[in-house]
């Protein structure tokens, strides 16, 4: 009796550690599984924000080619030109100096003290190799000599700022703005909406710009792929090219972020009468024909109107009507199929709720 009692009790003891060991197990894997989970989990995180600003990216990539500096040509061999600078200090093939020649002493009139040596333009040169410490460029107008200064100037580049018809208008805007506010560019609006390369030069060509950018979209399945040219308007070289994608999750950052929700100022670009008192605002292109509509929200119903001389019913007098008290309004080509969506976000009986419509026909 006890061998058997005894042998229960082994066997109960090995049982337990048995069970034990498969708790150990089942805990190792737990673990095991968990830092798995987090590591694909920081993973994806990371690639999701690792490109948390792709517009920030086309404006660095803008502003690098007029980043303020000065130096010294040291070897002239005909149009072939080596200078001081180098891509320690940024120099980048693309850019573009001015060559200056000093000339005589400027005194101070009433001290005779030297102030310095008076500058003058006498070329330009363009940057064909850059190395760490020096760097190779070839004179593009007027002559050179060692001992010529080259600049970068510190004054805003003029610059054409030009879109296509396919880009969405706040990617656009976005990018806009990001420009501007690094205050290197006095950036130059222009009516036209073009792809075309060479339109885009004539019209910088007109409107005396330095520097025109153009900026074109192509949508996909994930998002959109932005793309940004460069190009001298002097003579119509192309010096930067680049593409960044704008997922859906950034794209709806920028349509609905922070800064879309603060008053803007600055000049109107149109003004009509309101038929109403309107309680929001907004445009996007609610039937897909290209051209941007006027939303006005009267705080319960949305009607749609066409700009022109003046504001007309769009389709006959199209709305949404009874649509909750509203909090906000705005449009967004959500499945991007070339018609804005209407984004209404309302309040019904202390209930916050968000509706999105599409015009099918001449219905929401």
């Amino acid at each position: 009796m006890r061998q058997k009692i005894e042998m229960r009790n082994q066997d109960s003891e090995m049982k337990s550690q048995s069970t034990e060991v498969k708790r150990r197990k089942i805990k190792v894997l737990f673990y095991f599984s968990f830092l798995i989970s987090n590591f694909f989990l920081l993973t994806f995180l990371f690639g999701l924000y690792a490109d948390e600003a792709p517009l920030h990216k086309m404006r660095d990539e803008a502003t690098s080619y007029f980043k303020p500096m000065t130096g010294k040509i040291i070897m002239v061999e005909g149009k072939k030109v080596v200078f001081n600078l180098g891509t320690k200090d940024s120099v980048k093939t693309g850019m573009r100096f001015t060559i200056l020649r000093e000339g005589i002493p400027f005194i101070h009139p009433v001290t005779k003290e030297p102030l310095g040596k008076l500058e003058s333009s006498i070329g330009r040169l363009e940057v064909k190799e850059a190395g760490l410490d020096r760097s190779t460029g070839y004179i593009i107008t007027g002559d050179a000599k060692e001992g010529d200064k080259i600049r970068i100037s510190e004054s805003k580049v003029s610059m054409l700022f030009c879109q296509s018809k396919d880009i969405d208008w706040y990617l656009a805007d976005s990018h806009y703005r990001v420009l501007k506010e690094t205050g290197r560019f006095h950036l130059i609006d222009t009516d036209i909406e073009t792809d075309n390369s060479s339109k885009v030069i004539e019209e910088a060509k007109r409107l005396k710009a330095e520097v025109a950018l153009l900026i074109t979209a192509k949508a996909g399945e994930s998002g959109t792929l932005l793309t940004q040219r460069l190009f001298w308007v002097n003579d119509g070289l192309k010096f930067s090219e680049m593409d960044v994608k704008i997922d859906v999750a950034y794209a709806k950052k920028l349509r609905f972020g922070e800064e879309f929700f603060v008053s803007q100022t600055g000049e109107a670009w149109l003004q009509f009468d309101m038929p109403y008192g309107a309680r929001f605002v907004t445009i996007g292109d609610i039937d897909g024909d290209g051209k941007q509509e006027i939303l006005l929200s009267t705080g319960n119903d949305i009607r749609v109107y066409t700009p022109g001389v003046d504001l007309q019913p769009t389709l006959g007098g199209i709305q949404i009507k009874g649509s909750g008290d509203h909090l906000w309004v705005d449009t967004l080509d959500l499945n991007q199929n070339g018609v804005d969506e209407v984004i209404i976000t309302s309040i019904s009986e202390d209930e916050v709720t968000s509706s999105i419509y599409e015009l099918k026909g001449t219905e929401f």
